[in-house]
């Protein structure tokens, strides 16, 4: 995933030497590896070549990183605050925000969604940005017994299913809402889709 492409047009981009640049993407392309992740995006925070527009992109995808060890949650969110200070308009940090709150205060994940959707996030991280404020949905109309929140539910979902037809989880999602809404034959509809998936699965 070359996810800071979309950097590239900036208009302070003429500021930015190719160095700065390339060391910020590798560690952008390599932060599902989650450790290798981390320590390309230090290496690139702690470079000199590095300019301050691009190191606070390596704090959020640091944070986006260090995301997938709940052991880690409390760098990751440093990480992804260090990203905002540095520059507010940082869709990948408000989405590195609301995964880590997703573990703890479904709210203000869903807030930070919405701001990384606003923001415009890089094509790879849409589908499982609708995905993730459509289970964040799914447990908040759980909790407060607020069935709009289904509906909001299933049309994250099918955003998120719209953008990757081959989504399984998010099959599995929507039938979830489907189901609290009480349609009962969509929502199997939905899960044979998934299971079909799962099978063709490597």
């Amino acid at each position: 995933i070359n996810a800071l492409k979309r950097v590239q047009g900036d208009a302070s981009r003429k500021e930015r030497d190719t160095r700065s640049f390339d060391l910020v993407r590798r560690c952008a392309d390599a932060f599902t590896e989650q450790a290798a992740g981390v320590r390309l995006c230090t290496d690139a925070i702690q470079s000199k070549a590095v300019t301050s527009h691009d190191r606070a992109f390596a704090y959020a995808y640091r944070a986006m990183s260090r995301g997938f060890n709940l052991d880690e949650y409390k760098l990751a969110l440093a990480d992804s605050d260090k990203a905002l200070q540095m520059n507010p308009n940082i869709a990948e940090a408000y989405f590195a925000r609301g995964r880590i709150y997703a573990f703890r205060d479904f709210n203000r994940a869903v807030e930070n969604l919405n701001r990384a959707l606003t923001l415009g996030l890089p094509q790879p991280l849409l589908a499982p940005t609708f995905s993730m404020r459509g289970h964040l949905q799914l447990l908040l109309a759980l909790k407060d017994k607020n069935n709009n929140l289904n509906e909001l539910a299933a049309r994250d979902f099918t955003q998120a299913i719209k953008l990757d037809p081959s989504y399984e989880e998010a099959y599995r999602g929507r039938a979830s809402a489907k189901k609290a809404m009480g349609q009962t034959a969509a929502a199997q509809g939905d899960l044979a889709q998934a299971d079909r998936i799962k099978a063709q699965k490597p």
